[in-house]
This record gives C-alpha cells, structure tokens and sequence, in this order.
C-alpha cells in the first residue's frame, strides 16, 4: 500500500511568493471536506483569499476548476500533473498549548479528583512532577533549552499544525506560526492575540465581588463603581485634585495617580482607617487595576476592528464547583465580555453565560484531554453549540 504524500494547505499558501489575490491549489482532498460522505478523496480545487489567507470555496466540478485557470488575479497551481503531492489537507489550529510541557509524559498523579485549576497547581506533587520537571534544561543554557522548544514544534508540526499558542521563547525563525505574534498574520493590519495565563484570579477579584458587585448590581458600570468607592475611601483631591469620575479610572493622568502606591495609602488610609477600608482595597487599585484597565482597551480595539482577540484561562474545572461558578460572573463586572474575548476551558460557564457569549461574539477553546484527566469533566461542547458559542480547540497538556 502506498503511504500518500500529504501538502498541508496553510504550510504550502505561506511558504509561497505569489501575489496574486486569489490562490487555487488543484488536487485531492478528503472526501469529508468537499462534504461527501465516505472516507475516500475526491479532486478538487482549493480556492483562498491572499489577502487574508482564508479557505473561500472548494470546487469540484471540473468545468468550473478549468474556469478558474483563465481568470485574472488568480495564481493556479495543479498538483494533478507534477504529483509532488497526492493530497492537500488544511493546516491544523492550535489554540492554547504548553509545548514544553508536553515533552513530558501524562501525569499520572491526576485522577479526575480536582475541582479547580487552583486545586492542582497549589499541589507540592504537580509542582514536583510537572512545573518544576518542565525545566531541567535552563541550566544547561540557551542551547539545550531551546532544544526542547524545538522538539515541541516537531510535535506540533507532524500532526499538520500550522498556528499555534503557547511557546513564548526561542521562537525565532518557527516554522509554525505563533498566534501572540506579530508575525503570524502576514496578510492582517491586526494586532497580535494576547493570551495571558488568566483573566480572574481568585485573591485578586476579592474586592470587586465583595464591594464593587453591589454598586454594579444597582446599574453602574465597573468604571462609576470604582470611582464611588475611591471618592468615598480616600482623598481623592489628594490622589487627583478633584474627585475621581468613571472616565479617570481608565485614562493614563488617572492610573498613573492609582498605580502609586505610596501615594494611594497616603491619601486613602489618612481618610479611613487600613482596618476599616474594604478588603484588598489598595492592593487591588494599584496593583491590578491597571492590568483590567489593559485588558479593556485591548477588547474595545477588537470591538474597533484593529485588536484580533484575547485568549484566557476561565472557568476550568468541574461545572459543579461553586468558585468555577462565579467566574464568568466577574468578567461581566469588569465589563470583559466583549467581542473577541475567547476563554480556554469554560467548563463552569452558566447557561446564561453561554447565551451572553454568544450574544457578544465570544469564544470557548475546547481542551476535553486535559479537562478529563484533571477534572473528570469536561465542557458540554453540544450545548455551546447549540447556545451559538464559537468554538475552536486547543490540545493543553
């Protein structure tokens, strides 16, 4: 049996120096994606838009292939004729891994008994096996550390992965595209994805569910919360001149006041005593605020057009747990479900959740392999589906 020579699309499309503003690549594919039934292959023309480097249609008439070799704007490339390749599959999306983690083996201390991502990473035994096992090699230099960057590509790329997130050093000259840089959208005017590790973090968002939730849930914005509650704790002529409004907690003049520690427990704690000021208060208004604030400009970019799209870790863990819970909760307090907010896991996200996501455009990255092995439990794919959630996949480790 011949073992057939596969071209992955987005590979081949990005490699290629053609300026044409239609590229068609003629072929075979499987039979699945022309949406035939069976599990044979099919000749096909692959047609994509330059300017975006996107799949447009997939043709498999043959008057209309032969059609399509005539028109101007188009660059054809047949595979039929030379048979470098005998079949074209698209490149694979990945969007939420920890590559260097996955050259190790499974943990097999995990058995399905977490019920937060919390649980497991206070763990002294994950940290032993996993977070500081992930590391040996740093010691050694750039050398062998990259080393093991690399491996994870080769991982990464012979399952025909062609985006990926994740790796965030020795990443220069990858063959496979990093979605957090720059780079990886060649055809794009968008700014990069930006992916931190988590957008709640329990010891962070005490403040906003403990005194910030009530005022919001009378109406206000997290913007008119905040302000009141800095009005009302501190001195804000001393912070600001004047009082806070909604619009100085997002403003450069206003987070460079908040950000300065020393300065905001001198004008609040003179006003309130640091026992009866609420809790996390100062913390949470010089320290992670300003995170928040970064965070919202980047989501009202992608709501302009310019920003591509935020990818978080929320929710993860059993959909039962109370704390995975409340999760999404704190995101629409922040004013963070917003179009292009994408969140990896969403095992706790509410019905209601999945329905305002929806609404908003928003995203769940889909990673059941890990969600079982940690959590026993894994996202009702069928039902975010069915609410209208987009949805992508992401192989985590």
């Amino acid at each position: 049996m011949n073992i057939k020579k596969l071209l992955i699309l987005s590979l081949c499309f990005l490699s290629l120096n053609v300026f044409a503003e239609t590229l068609v690549l003629e072929g075979d594919i499987a039979a699945g994606y022309a949406g035939q039934s069976g599990r044979g292959y099919v000749h096909a023309a692959v047609v994509m838009d330059q300017s975006t480097g996107m799949i447009e249609s997939i043709i498999t008439k043959q008057d209309e292939i032969d059609a399509l070799k005539s028109k101007s704007g188009v660059k054809f490339i047949s595979l039929k004729n030379g048979n470098d390749y005998d079949v074209i599959y698209p490149g694979m999306i990945d969007l939420h891994n920890h590559t260097k983690q996955n050259n190790l083996g499974v943990w097999n201390a995990a058995e399905g008994q977490f019920a937060n991502r919390f649980e497991w990473r206070a763990w002294s035994n994950y940290k032993k096996a996993v977070s500081n096992n992930m590391n040996p090699w740093i010691g050694y230099g750039k050398a062998v550390n990259c080393a093991a960057f690399r491996w994870s590509e080769l991982q990464a790329m012979v399952v025909g992965t062609t985006y990926l997130q994740g790796p965030s050093s020795c990443v220069e000259n990858y063959a496979i595209h990093q979605v957090e840089s720059g780079r990886a959208f060649p055809q794009s005017e968008k700014d990069r994805v930006q992916a931190p590790t988590d957008l709640v973090v329990p010891n962070d968002m005490v403040f906003v569910w403990q005194t910030l939730k009530p005022i919001i849930d009378q109406g206000k914005s997290y913007e008119q919360a905040l302000a009141q509650v800095i009005n009302e704790y501190c001195h804000a002529d001393k912070l600001l001149g004047r009082a806070f409004s909604a619009e100085d907690t997002m403003t450069k003049e206003g987070l460079d006041v908040l950000k300065d520690q020393n300065k905001l427990k001198e004008a609040c704690v003179k006003k309130v005593p640091l026992d009866e000021l609420p809790a996390k208060f100062v913390r949470y208004i010089y320290w992670v605020h300003k995170s928040v604030v970064s965070k919202r400009l980047y989501a009202d970019e992608i709501s302009n057009g310019n920003g591509s799209a935020i990818i978080a870790n929320l929710a993860e863990g059993r959909r039962d747990d109370p704390y995975n819970q409340k999760e999404y909760e704190v995101v629409k307090l922040l004013g963070m479900n917003k179009k292009g907010v994408n969140f990896v896991h969403g095992v706790g996200i509410s019905d209601s959740g999945l329905e305002d996501m929806a609404e908003k455009q928003m995203g769940i990255i889909w990673s059941p392999f890990s969600n079982l092995i940690l959590y026993n439990q894994t996202l009702d794919v069928q039902k975010a589906m069915e609410k209208g959630v987009l949805l992508a996949m992401g192989s985590d480790w």
